[in-house]
């Protein structure tokens, strides 16, 4: 067993913490990221008040998806199953916790024109159901090529980057 594997909880948060920091992004990548943050109108205020920010981001020609910041009830279910995971790396761990906050932050899926059916998350009170998160994951990781969704990955935590931009410094900037 690595040393990584055996890592207790404490060894494991310490391991996650810099998962939320950007790292310098090559220039073409920057490039990108800038083009898509100044061609979207943030939200709409009354989205606060339903729970869910959404946004529409063209990830590539022909595909178009709208993504959703999560409720503080999905982000402490994603984050308590993060602590089912006894003896696995932390690399696991942390893939599993990407993929599943974006199955919960993936609202749509459009194609050349043409609406990807995902089977909805349910939810027991206000927390996702287990079953269907995993399905929808169990989807997303099937029939989505490895490198798409990478760029899914990385377009979702550019639009919760942009939301939370729109936060700081303590007052709302689009209103």
């Amino acid at each position: 067993m690595t040393d990584e594997k055996a890592a207790g909880p404490e060894a494991m948060a310490e391991q996650l913490q810099g998962l939320g920091s950007q790292p310098q992004l090559p220039p073409k990548v920057a490039e990108e990221k800038e083009t898509v943050d100044g061609t979207h109108k943030l939200f709409d205020y009354a989205d606060i008040i339903r729970g869910h920010i959404r946004q529409d981001v063209e990830v590539a020609e022909n595909l178009l998806v709208t993504f959703q910041t999560l409720n503080g009830k999905e982000d402490l279910w994603l984050r308590k199953r993060t602590g089912d995971f006894t003896g696995e790396s932390v690399d696991f761990v942390a893939s599993w916790y990407r993929n599943a906050e974006l199955a919960v932050g993936l609202v749509s899926v459009t194609l050349g024109g043409n609406p990807i059916p995902l089977p909805d998350v349910l939810y027991e009170g206000e927390s996702p159901q287990d079953e269907s998160v995993e399905q929808r994951m169990s989807i997303m990781l099937s029939r989505v090529p490895n490198v798409l969704l990478n760029k899914l990955q990385l377009h979702f935590s550019w639009f919760l980057e942009r939301i939370a931009q729109e936060f700081s410094g303590g007052a709302l900037k689009n209103g």
